[in-house]
């Protein structure tokens, strides 16, 4: 979500912009079943309740662990956790990794549409420290 090597590498900032469209655009296709899948994971929290910076993090999240499956839960979560810290208030970080990790452990039960498998990104790597 986070390119950290965009004005160091064109070639790395041009790959996390094509990643981060098509993250986009899945979030928006896709945006009633994610937004199922959080409520059932958000136990006790309806989604008009959760901040929008909140919604929109889970969303993007939950829309990469389930329907592009190319990057680990862990670094999903990592990832969100860190976009949490710094757009999020200072509740959303446990939030945010307490609905992902219940995301995690349930996915494998996740009945998802057909759609069609979001492209190769080829070399781009989806470490946390390194996009």
């Amino acid at each position: 979500l986070i390119c950290k090597e965009e004005v160091k590498n064109p070639y790395i900032f041009r790959k996390c912009r094509k990643y981060a469209h098509k993250l986009i655009h899945s979030c928006c296709e896709h945006r009633a079943e994610l937004d199922d899948i959080i409520a059932v994971n958000a136990v006790n929290w309806a989604m008009n309740r959760m901040s929008a910076v909140d919604r929109s993090i889970l969303r993007l999240a939950t829309c990469e662990m389930c329907y592009f499956g190319k990057v680990s839960p862990a670094t999903v979560i990592n990832e969100a956790v860190e976009v949490a810290k710094k757009y999020g208030d200072a509740d959303s970080t446990k939030f945010i990794n307490g609905v992902m990790e219940s995301i995690r452990k349930n996915r494998n039960q996740i009945i998802l549409p057909m759609t069609d498998e979001p492209e190769d990104d080829g070399d781009l790597k989806h470490d946390s420290g390194d996009v």
